[in-house]
């Protein structure tokens, strides 16, 4: 998986093996949301703004704690936040 932002084309290997046209053939859009960067999306998108903002916190927790304290951790301070606490509470 593609790690950069830009437009990646994906298609089935099948094509190149059978020498067919690719029944699918898939463009998509890699964007970079962690902090930092893209900022003008991430101010018109509340959704995406709170998921960089979870995936940071987990990220920060694991350099001292284990994954699911870590994880835990971000969840409940997210959810007593505000930050994607309506997803957080049913997932």
């Amino acid at each position: 998986m593609p790690d950069a932002e830009g437009i990646y084309d994906f298609c089935f290997e099948y094509a190149e093996t059978q020498k067919e046209e690719p029944n699918l053939e898939l463009k998509v859009l890699v964007l970079n949301i962690n902090q930092g960067n893209n900022k003008e999306l991430l101010e018109v998108c509340r959704t995406l703004r709170e998921y960089m903002i979870f995936v940071d916190r987990i990220r920060l927790y694991t350099k001292t704690m284990e994954l699911d304290a870590a994880a835990e951790r971000a969840v409940d301070e997210c959810i007593h936040e505000g930050v994607l606490s309506d997803f957080l509470r049913k997932n």
